[in-house]
């Protein structure tokens, strides 16, 4: 269940989540060495699901919640206790050999863990490597063992009720178990701006360059705004330090409305510059396909960078819990929503070099302020 953040002071997991939230590159961090929840391309507002070995794998992400309805011998966790993380399903198939479906599950602050799907007589079943835990109430030693079971009956690629059993040892007990019961909510792809190319051609390669540098100024022009009152945000959060403050609540709440702002804004480069003239046309239209097809993942990015802000803002006002875990939770999605796009990025970074793009349009330096490179 990776509930560790349950027994810590709640001053001491609002400096852990800070520290990891407040610049982009983080994010990636999270899920980018696993390659974790990089959705399929056809992924819609419906879940859908994949057949390995016989398995019906539900392809999107999913936040689930989990309540634990026992717990004994252990003070790791408690009955009642509320738990929320971000869930990840995906197809692996070897070179040789036979397809495995992976169950990817965020761990409490960050991180994540992989286990195998194991079909057992219609139930799907996934077992992960032990972790360290804290061991609570002062209990010596101070860390131990849990090991996590998960079952579920799939449904149309669909969850349903997911049950998990943890073993903990090595917390002054010989055995301590406890169950969890999980609901999971498929989040899938967020909707994106639809755009198309300019029917016009300019002239000239100059002149498509000259309309392409002047369309990128007043991109960037146009973000400072939002981008700069984020920097301030983001420095208002670092002020609190380990304090609850109605401050750091208004900055994490004012990121939350601005996140959305940003990719309205940043599209427009390819929206209202006309086409260049053949050599460079071709790759021009390859050049917007790239940045269509990453839009999807770039607008669910920006969704649950919102919702993480959002939750980091009820947390500070109200030292709930459930609501770090949230923020938690929406920063391992949108850590998984940018990596997957880093393939596509790199080739979309290649072609404008190739078209003379110029870096004001493919990294505006107003992003700088918020992290670096986040938009296509």
């Amino acid at each position: 269940m990776g509930a560790t953040h349950l027994s810590l002071r709640p001053g001491r997991a609002r400096r852990a989540l800070s520290a990891a939230v407040l610049t982009v590159a983080a994010f990636a961090a999270v899920a980018g060495a696993l390659g974790v929840g990089a959705r399929p391309a056809s992924a819609t507002t419906a879940p859908r699901a994949t057949v390995v070995a016989g398995l019906a794998l539900p392809l999107d992400q999913w936040l689930a919640t989990g309540r634990v309805s026992s717990a004994t011998g252990t003070n790791v966790v408690h009955a009642g206790d509320v738990l929320v993380r971000a869930w990840y399903f995906k197809k692996v198939c070897p070179a040789h050999g036979q397809c495995q479906g992976q169950f990817i599950r965020q761990l409490s602050g960050g991180g994540a863990q992989v286990a195998n799907i194991v079909e057992l007589a219609h139930l799907e079943s996934a077992s992960f490597p032990s972790t360290v835990v804290p061991c609570g109430g002062g209990a010596k030693p101070t860390q131990g063992t849990e090991h996590d079971s998960y079952a579920w009956h799939p449904v149309n690629g669909h969850l349903g009720l997911v049950h998990e059993e943890s073993v903990f040892a090595g917390c002054g007990s010989a055995r301590a178990e406890a169950r969890v019961d999980w609901n999971a909510v498929s989040v899938p792809l967020a909707p994106s701006p639809k755009f198309a190319p300019v029917p016009t051609r300019s002239s000239t390669v100059a002149a498509f360059h000259q309309t392409l540098t002047r369309v990128c100024s007043d991109v960037n022009a146009e973000l400072v705004p939002v981008t700069s009152q984020m920097s301030k945000d983001v420095i208002a959060i670092r002020a609190v330090g380990s304090n609850t403050g109605a401050a750091a609540g208004d900055a994490a709440a004012s990121l939350a409305k601005l996140y959305p702002q940003l990719l309205p804004i940043a599209i427009k480069d390819y929206v209202v510059v006309p086409s260049p003239p053949a050599p460079l046309s071709q790759g021009w239209l390859r050049y917007g396909d790239l940045e269509r097809q990453e839009l999807p993942e770039v607008a669910s990015e920006l969704v649950a960078l919102s919702n993480l802000y959002a939750a980091l803002s009820r947390y500070e006002r109200t030292r709930n819990l459930i609501d770090l875990q949230q923020a938690f939770a929406e920063q391992s999605l949108a850590g998984a929503d940018q990596s997957a796009t880093s393939g596509q990025h790199q080739t979309a970074t290649a072609l404008a070099k190739q078209l003379g793009v110029p870096a004001t349009c493919t990294s505006p330096p107003a992003l700088a302020a918020v992290g670096g490179y986040l938009l296509p």
